[in-house]
């Protein structure tokens, strides 16, 4: 691809200062395009940035199962969890299947380890942990990574649904370029460790590391989240989505999909017959 230098731009909701092709900026003008959305990608070897919907960025939401990532960090770092294989059994009195249709349920009803519940985002699994973490603990962590507003509910066994703690993609993709360069106030042991976990595809020359989360607002919106990082030959490109909705399918495919087509779009996703 033709690179012309950095550009910066600033039109309207986007603001870019990134090295892109010239037929990389309409696209990444109209990537988001019809969306209530935002997202930020970082390229940390050169610095440059894409920032779609400037005023969306800093906006804080509820984080749902992208959570997952400082609470299995503390929750290693503490020995709450010794390992990622540790199995935790199901307790089925005080977590009983709930009586809904729901993706997220579709393991519940079994024994987890540290990996696994963080591969299929097994919400009691995720529960037990913060309870047995405990709120000062947690909050310590939480503060160490300077994570969202940090405010905890009164019941962590609720915090995976409760809109107290908040969190803007600016700042999800601060937290994960401090986990790509391993400068999280943890062992570098335990990051790489969480690193591995993340890894969602790999392919000729390139790796692909995701977390996804979704959930109900106060206000009956649903919230889709998608924060990664991709590394390829040419660079490192941290990225935080977010997208509001009002109908959860929507929302879910749309999270999945978009962030990718902006990177695609700024010329970053590589190029092959399954992906954009």
């Amino acid at each position: 691809m033709q690179r012309l230098g950095f550009w910066l731009v600033t039109l309207g909701w986007l603001c870019l200062t990134v090295e892109v092709s010239g037929q990389s900026l309409p696209a990444l003008q109209k990537s988001l395009s019809g969306w209530d959305a935002a997202i930020v990608i970082r390229e940390l070897r050169t610095g440059g940035f894409v920032r779609l919907n400037e005023a969306r960025l800093a906006q804080e939401f509820p984080p749902f199962n992208t959570l997952e990532i400082p609470v299995a960090l503390a929750a290693l770092e503490t020995r709450t969890v010794r390992h990622l294989n540790e199995v935790t059994p199901w307790n089925r009195l005080k977590y009983p299947l709930p009586d809904l249709a729901h993706e997220d349920l579709a393991h519940w009803s079994e024994d987890h380890t540290l990996r696994s519940a963080f591969t299929d985002s097994v919400p009691w699994y995720w529960q037990d942990v913060s309870e047995r973490l405990g709120p000062a603990r947690l909050t310590t962590h939480l503060r160490k990574f300077a994570y969202g507003n940090q405010q905890l509910p009164a019941d962590l066994t609720q915090g995976w649904q409760d809109n107290a703690l908040a969190i803007s993609a600016a700042a999800q993709a601060d937290f994960l370029t401090a986990l790509v360069n391993e400068s999280l106030p943890v062992s570098r042991f335990q990051q790489q460790q969480l690193k591995t976990l993340l890894l969602r595809e790999s392919g000729d020359g390139y790796r692909y590391y995701l977390k996804t989360g979704a959930g109900y607002l106060q206000n009956g919106n649903y919230l889709g989240w998608s924060i990664g990082w991709l590394e390829t030959s040419t660079g490192v490109y941290v990225f935080a989505l977010n997208l509001t909705q009002r109908v959860p399918e929507t929302a879910r495919d749309a999270t999945r999909s978009l962030h990718k087509q902006v990177l695609a779009a700024a010329g970053y996703w590589p190029m092959t017959d399954n992906h954009p």
